[in-house]
């Protein structure tokens, strides 16, 4: 007999859905991450256009025990993509960040303090990906 926990295969992730109990995979093609209790997966519609296309998501996981809900109000799905962008933002990686980022806020236009942590990084690491990025910006034009 196995050991381990076997997981099933969960909802959706065309449709939205709030975790109650338990926890949920989000498993995509580069990018997997958890919804804990509480957690509300916005559905790949409620998420803008780049970022559903940055995810590309092949499907769900549940642990035994899990309870979820079909029943999310609009301030849930608000909550949901803040979320997932979040995770976006500390998942890609190097210049991803940035991109990710520019998509709220331009990451100069912070403290580099504070623009690294927003990517997840340290204000020596972020000038270098600045740095990077718009020196090749600026020969491709």
């Amino acid at each position: 007999m196995s050991q381990y926990v076997r997981a099933q295969h969960g909802p959706s992730v065309e449709r939205p859905f709030t975790v109650m109990e338990g926890l949920v995979a989000i498993v995509g093609n580069e990018l997997n991450f958890p919804l804990p209790p509480g957690a509300t997966w916005p559905g790949l519609a409620a998420l803008p256009g780049r970022m559903a296309e940055r995810v590309q998501l092949v499907g769900t996981y549940i642990v035994p025990g899990t309870r979820i809900t079909p029943h999310v109000t609009p301030r849930d799905l608000e909550s949901g993509v803040a979320y997932v962008h979040g995770l976006l933002l500390l998942l890609s990686q190097g210049l991803e960040r940035l991109a990710v980022l520019e998509r709220t806020v331009h990451p100069r236009s912070l403290n580099q303090t504070v623009a690294g942590a927003m990517v997840g990084t340290v204000r020596e690491r972020l000038a270098k990906w600045l740095s990077d990025r718009y020196a090749l910006s600026r020969k491709s034009t």
